[in-house]
């Protein structure tokens, strides 16, 4: 008689279900979440050019993007005709190339390609010579030199995005620094290759110092200026409407520069020169800032702060050495040098107070425009370039009135 088999029962599981995930950190009470954009623009008809600005995607308090989003528009956006200037070219039978112009500041490929012909080296040779990191064949100047055009965040990531096959369509200073940014540690590498630069003692350091604090409280307190970043922050929605970089409250105010480099659909005219005519058409008042910012920022030093603070630093080490020595010397030395280190310590004590004076001063212009990584010198520099070419814009618009004009006269004479 067989054996009646009988089934085994499931092995019931020890084991409990997962714990809920913890819940998310309380926001900071300093940021304000910025899920809707500043501005309501449409969508456009067709596919748009990028402005590649520098974002900002969350703003604090009392910041002026704060007061930018509940300013009118003073000057009415032309969306069609911007469209119509600023929209990508359509490649038939051709797949358009992904690969964005004008990913690098233009000074800053400059710079990386006066490297490439200073050492008469290729961007693959340089690149070669970098990677087991003697400073032999390069020299320290090249290292400094690279480290300060090395490329920020969003230029990276950018530059990351760049498929290997696509990499030989960038600039040469692009696919360089793509390159090179693709190397492990690379710029901890580069920091270690570099050192000090050679310092002169600095001249008028006093009233350069004081040439930059008062531009800080120009660009912070200016109106018109405001008005015109709340006109470029609406044109840039638009134009990057859909794209990671429309998603904005804000931008780096160092993007500016990127107007002139962002050209029309035929090339014929940058998206500066487009914005100057606008304004100029309904509310030229808003341009008033660049009479303002040209009296000022061609100042002597007022894009020189590094320059200047090093160089005070470097007078200051040398001071205090002396002194040392000094301290240690006979009384008829001490005696003699008695009048000169006085003076040099209630120098050195002045300048000191007005460097940390304006250090509290940058970091309220980079509060003011939220701005994360704030470099006054490459700021200015931007202002300064762009206000120029504005007033060239509008001299030569104005000189197309005149000679206008004067056509019309002699016509009418005639």
């Amino acid at each position: 008689m067989s054996e009646e088999v009988k089934a085994v029962p499931p092995l019931a599981t020890c084991m409990s279900p997962p714990p809920p995930p913890p819940p998310p950190p309380p926001p900071n009470s300093n940021d304000i979440p910025s899920p809707s954009l500043p501005i309501n623009v449409p969508v456009p008809n067709q596919k748009m050019k990028m402005l590649p600005w520098i974002r900002i995607a969350s703003i604090k308090d009392q910041c002026v993007w704060t007061k930018i989003k509940q300013m009118e528009d003073k000057v009415p956006v032309n969306y069609p005709q911007l469209e119509k200037q600023f929209h990508c070219k359509e490649i038939k039978n051709k797949r358009s190339s992904a690969v964005p112009k004008n990913i690098l500041n233009h000074q800053k490929a400059v710079n990386i390609e006066m490297l490439f012909k200073n050492n008469k080296k290729s961007p693959d040779e340089l690149l070669e010579m970098i990677r087991p990191g003697s400073t032999n064949p390069l020299g320290l100047k090249f290292y400094q030199s690279l480290k300060e055009n090395l490329p920020n965040t969003d230029e990276a990531n950018s530059l990351r995005e760049i498929l290997p096959e696509e990499l030989k369509k960038l600039s040469p200073a692009e696919y360089f620094l793509s390159r090179l940014i693709s190397l492990p540690h690379y710029a901890l590498w580069i920091d270690a290759m570099t050192t000090m630069e050679t310092i002169e003692i600095p001249v008028n350091i006093t009233s350069h110092l004081q040439n930059i604090s008062n531009a800080c409280d120009l660009l912070m307190t200016n109106e018109s200026f405001e008005t015109f970043l709340r006109y470029v922050l609406h044109v840039g929605l638009f134009m990057n409407k859909g794209k990671d970089t429309g998603i904005a409250v804000g931008f780096d105010l160092c993007s500016l520069q990127k107007l002139s480099e962002t050209k029309s659909t035929d090339d014929s005219v940058t998206l500066l020169e487009f914005l100057v005519h606008e304004i100029l058409k309904s509310h030229s008042t808003c341009l008033k800032f660049v009479d303002d910012f040209q009296d000022i920022l061609q100042r002597p030093g007022c894009c020189e702060l590094k320059k200047d603070t090093d160089e005070f630093n470097a007078t200051k080490k040398k001071f205090e050495e002396f002194q040392v020595q000094i301290e240690a010397a006979t009384s008829e030395i001490k005696d003699q040098c008695f009048k000169f280190i006085q003076n040099g310590k209630t120098q050195i004590e002045n300048v000191s107070e007005k460097l940390e004076n304006l250090k509290r001063k940058s970091k309220e212009v980079a509060d003011h425009f939220a701005i994360k990584n704030i470099n006054v010198d490459e700021l200015f520099k931007c202002l300064r370039e762009m206000c120029g070419s504005i007033d060239n814009i509008q001299v030569y618009s104005d000189s197309i009135i005149i000679n206008f004009s004067l056509l019309l006269t002699s016509y009418l004479k005639s």
